[in-house]
């Protein structure tokens, strides 16, 4: 069953492994902020089974199918026979005997140790509709939480794995949004990292072997991520470019070299801009940017290493092979004791940071338990006018939405830092910070195989194996398929509408691709299937939309005359009509489950199928040649289904198009 309290936001070690769990396959309408009508509902039907069995309304869960279900709302009584110590079976009949039906509930049915509650369909379609048509503004929970993604390194661009990455992290914003929270959208860039000394290294060094800037090595990210294949790949034979790469590493770490440090800036900008190009393409955007660099400009980096360093289990070691690093000691913990090497290196020799302590002070950061007056300037305007800020030490401003307290951090990086990720909590929490480490939150997605490679296979930006896999390569390869179905079916066309409608096809495919699967599980990706006209695709489900706005076009029917007056006396509302309606209703509920599963594939699974039942209607019942009072309820479910399938769409970072 599902309530908030199932929920399991991982908080043990052994538990964040796993990351956060789904919930079964029912609801337990509990604890929701779902509309007037269905609460007022649901309290209905609770005080009457407590006078009923005299037991407290609070003791009662109701369950609303999330599959097509014969029933409207049911009750198991196995929980509650417990309590009253008689047969469940009993308690149920006890229930549909004295149950007193209203205009809403017309009446209960018992089914072993259930009661099926039946809705009069007349009454909830009249309510439905009603609902779509005067939707309300959703208010806020005043609650602020961050999420970060995609965070790729500079000096390489997005391939299809990080594109999982950037969606997730796009989709749970919108996600949050909806439910009514405050999300700051945060893009970490590891500016300091090898990747990003290897840039440095090749454009100072290796003019002569600059990979050649056509194709799609124009664009400045593709031609970084094959500058920086090169030199890692020289690295492997000649320890003395290994050596360079690292002392470049240390300085740009330091920040002393002003010359270093300029010419490193310039670099990572034009990356990181040439990433944003990919994106804002797939309509993913941010709120604030943060570099590595900036943790130790702002001397927060300095400040979490101090507080590391007053704990008792972070110790600089002064012998073995670890000697001269600073070491958190985690064999105390359960986890951690037979471990043959438990401990984890926070500074190494060399003087440079691991990812695990940049990540500990960007953790401080995020929750502002280090304070330091930090700034922020307009860091650049996105193509949905808002801009994304950066940090300024020197003309920046204060930014009170980045200081609120935040309920939460989600974290969205792939599953191979599990174990990193885990010992980073862990650390933070043996060193006395509990609250950070419950209220961090680590979506641990898997990767994303092709289906001519293999499973096994993993991009390696030091490899160049993404090349022919960037983000860019895939979103053109879709553009250009889904091209050529719109030029056969919309011929007269102007090429304009053509490119832009294949644009959308094209990038919605890949979209839903990314989001329909659990991030749990792998993706294979399969061309046949992402591009599917007939199957689950963002090119049905489009389809679907565009169909119900074609019907309503014909009727005449837009969001400004939507309405109009339905009398349902007389109207026998057949199951393909009302199950659709009555999905609808729970459009809320899914996207609650969705927040607390951390799950966009919920919302694909519901699209899909509301899709499915849409098309199964349209092809049983005409809409436009049925009586007049038939024909504006359904018309009335044409506009309905269209509005939630866009609204649902849009959790998914996909936008809909009136004609396909």
């Amino acid at each position: 069953m599902y309530c908030e309290d199932s929920i399991v936001v991982m908080r043990s070690p052994a538990e964040r492994l796993r990351g956060v769990q789904f919930s079964l396959l029912a609801f337990i309408v509990f604890k929701f902020m779902l509309n007037d009508f269905i609460q007022n509902t649901i309290s209905k039907i609770k005080k009457n089974i407590s006078k009923i069995l005299g037991i407290d309304t609070n003791q009662i869960d109701l369950i609303i199918p999330e599959k097509q279900a014969p029933y409207d709302i049911a009750f198991c009584c196995g929980t509650i026979a417990k309590i009253l110590k008689k047969n469940p079976v009993i308690i149920a009949k006890d229930i549909c005997i004295n149950f007193r039906p209203d205009e809403i509930i017309e009446k209960t049915e018992q089914k072993n140790i259930y009661v099926n509650f039946f809705f009069c369909r007349k009454k909830i379609v009249e309510k439905i509709i009603k609902e779509i048509l005067n939707q309300k503004k959703k208010t806020s929970s005043k609650k602020t939480i961050i999420i970060e993604y995609p965070c790729v390194n500079p000096g390489k661009p997005l391939h299809i794995g990080h594109c999982r990455n950037a969606l997730l992290g796009a989709s749970l914003s919108k996600i949050f949004e909806y439910c009514g929270y405050d999300v700051l959208k945060m893009n970490y860039i590891d500016d300091l990292g090898l990747q990003a000394a290897c840039i440095d290294y090749g454009f100072s060094h290796l003019k002569d072997e600059f990979p050649k800037k056509e194709n799609y090595a124009k664009k400045e990210d593709q031609w970084q991520g094959r500058l920086y294949s090169l030199i890692a790949q020289k690295m492997k034979t000649n320890k003395k470019i290994e050596q360079d790469v690292r002392k470049i590493m240390l300085q740009i770490e330091q920040r002393k070299n002003k010359k270093i440090i300029e010419i490193h800036n310039k670099l990572v900008e034009k990356c990181i801009l040439a990433q944003y190009q990919t994106l804002w393409r797939l309509g993913i955007y941010h709120n604030i940017i943060v570099n590595e660099s900036d943790l130790i400009d702002t001397k927060i980096y300095d400040k979490a290493i101090g507080i590391l360093k007053k704990n008792k289990n972070i110790v600089f070691e002064a012998k073995g092979k670890n000697k001269d690093c600073l070491v958190a000691k985690l064999n105390k913990l359960d986890d951690y004791e037979k471990m043959s090497n438990p401990d984890k290196v926070l500074i190494r020799s060399d003087g440079t940071s691991t990812y695990i302590a940049k990540d500990i002070a960007l953790h401080f950061y995020k929750f502002n338990e280090i304070s330091n007056n930090i700034k922020y300037k307009k860091y650049i305007k996105q193509p949905n006018n808002e801009y994304i800020y950066s940090i300024d030490l020197i003309n920046g401003k204060t930014n009170k939405k980045i200081e609120e307290k935040k309920e939460k951090v989600v974290n969205v990086i792939g599953s191979e830092q599990i174990y990193t990720q885990k010992a980073m909590y862990d650390i933070m929490k043996l060193c006395g910070y509990e609250d950070i480490y419950n209220k961090s939150i680590h979506i641990a997605y898997e990767h994303v195989w092709f289906k001519e490679m293999g499973e096994d296979f993993k991009f390696s930006g030091r490899s160049g194996n993404w090349i022919g896999y960037s983000t860019d390569e895939v979103l053109d390869k879709a553009k250009e398929i889904a091209l050529n179905g719109v030029i056969q079916r919309q011929k007269k066309k102007t090429s304009i509408w053509q490119n832009n409608i294949a644009e959308l096809l094209g990038c919605s495919a890949v979209k839903y691709a990314m989001l329909k699967t659990s991030w749990k599980k792998k993706i294979k990706f399969d061309w046949d299937a992402v591009m599917d006209m007939h199957g689950d695709s963002a090119c049905y489900l489009l389809y679907s939309y565009a169909r119900a706005k074609s019907i309503l076009k014909k009727a005449g029917i837009n969001n400004s005359n939507k309405s109009k007056n339905i009398d349902l006396k007389n109207i026998e509302l057949p199951d393909a009509e009302y199950n659709i309606f009555k999905k609808l209703l729970i459009f809320d509920l899914i996207v609650q489950k969705a927040k607390h599963d951390y799950a966009p594939n919920i919302i694909a699974n519901y699209c899909f199928e509301i899709s499915n039942m849409f098309n199964s209607f349209y092809a049983q019942y005409p809409v436009l040649n049925a009586e007049e009072n038939i024909r504006n309820l359904r018309l009335a479910l044409c506009f309905s289904f269209a509005e939630f399938l866009k609204k649902a769409l849009s959790l998914l970072v996909i936008d809909c198009a009136e004609e396909i």
